[in-house]
């Protein structure tokens, strides 16, 4: 009978880790990378979101701020993130104002827009209507539906609201001495937050004109 193996020389399989090596049954030298991997995972789950949640990303306007845009201004609600635009007290060292201005608030933007028209508010509307450049796409004004109304200084204006592939809005038109202005709300449903509701009614009605004074 052939003389057997010494435990010495039989042969160690390849995924035998020695006991001094092991920790509850695992490797300790694959610890530490798995250690790490969750760690990242962790963060990328929870870390990142609650720091993104923690920093804050807009800029929001505050009580008394009036923003300016070519030829009319308005005064936006405390709280919405003026995603661009020029406060009237930090004109440009152009001496120029924009003619756009946005704000925004939970899903809702807000956007003014100015620009030369000669005809009244419901001609600009009708434009809108027609080649609604400044909508959103395959939006639709429910023109049975505009009503008139007036800012805070007593100027005409109409509105109407429409639908389109993403949500609803409302738009709202003006006309102050050969300068049309296009105001377009647009959120992803309709709302019952009366709050947000009094905020929009309250820019839309506080549009006006810059006076040359106030310009100068």
């Amino acid at each position: 009978m052939g003389a057997g193996v010494a435990p010495e020389q039989q042969s160690v399989p390849p995924d035998w880790v020695p006991v001094e090596r092991r920790w509850l049954g695992m490797d300790r030298v694959t610890l530490l990378p798995a250690a790490i991997v969750v760690v990242l995972v962790a963060v990328a789950m929870w870390g990142l979101p609650v720091l993104d949640r923690s920093v804050p990303v807009d800029d929001p306007a505050k009580a008394g701020d009036v923003i300016r845009v070519d030829g009319v201004e308005f005064d936006p609600a405390a709280g919405w993130s003026i995603d661009s635009g020029v406060l009237a007290s930090e004109p440009p060292e152009s001496g120029g104002f924009p003619n756009t201005a946005q704000v925004s608030k939970d899903g809702f933007t807000f956007s003014v827009v100015s620009d030369t028209f000669d005809g009244t508010p419901a001609e600009l509307m009708a434009q809108l209507q027609k080649n609604n450049e400044r909508l959103s796409d395959g939006a639709t004004i429910d023109m049975g539906q505009v009503e008139t109304f007036r800012t805070a200084q007593g100027e005409r204006g109409v509105a109407g609201r429409f639908t389109f592939t993403g949500g609803t809005g409302l738009v709202a038109a003006y006309v102050f001495d050969g300068t049309g202005v296009e105001v377009v709300l647009t959120g992803p449903h309709e709302t019952d937050d009366a709050e947000l509701e009094s905020d929009v009614v309250g820019m839309i009605r506080s549009i006006r004109p810059v006076t040359s004074v106030e310009a100068s």
